[in-house]
């Protein structure tokens, strides 16, 4: 999702049951996949993450609703951390 709007990041394969994984750290429902932002905001959940995606106001849309309004209002239910 992120290559397609042409958003920079890292992937990083981190098996969340690993002892060492640090998707704990990010993450305390220890949820795949998860993002962390340049700024340290942390997403999970793939409805919510390209939710995210489209407010950071790259095109084309492709989320059903391709607005910003409709990660403001899931927002809560995905992000960790502030």
């Amino acid at each position: 999702m992120l290559l397609e709007k042409g958003i920079s990041y890292e992937f990083v394969n981190a098996p969340p049951w690993d002892e060492n994984s640090p998707v704990p750290q990010y993450n305390p429902l220890v949820k795949i996949p998860a993002l962390v932002t340049d700024s340290g905001k942390v997403w999970f959940n793939s409805s919510i993450i390209a939710s995210w995606r489209e407010t950071q106001g790259k095109t084309p849309g492709i989320s059903a609703s391709g607005c910003a309004g409709g990660a403001t209002g899931a927002a809560g239910a995905g992000s960790a951390g502030s």
